[in-house]
């Protein structure tokens, strides 16, 4: 898995990369720093950790 900067959830979703992620647990994190990962060949997905506690979060899409 391929680590990128810490990012910030923006109202509803993740921009990283040029690309916005969606999902369900993002909502009510606005402002929450995160640490992101991805896998270099699906790049739809990404993985957030939380960059304080460094806990894993879940889970977003790439928004269509």
């Amino acid at each position: 898995m391929k680590s990128h900067a810490i990012e910030t959830i923006e109202a509803d979703r993740i921009t990283c990369r040029g690309r916005r992620y969606t999902a369900p647990w993002i909502a009510g994190r606005h402002g929450l720093r995160v640490h992101i990962h991805s896998m270099p060949h699906h790049e739809r997905e990404i993985v957030a950790c939380d960059a304080t506690a460094h806990a894993h979060l879940s889970q977003a899409s790439a928004s269509a």
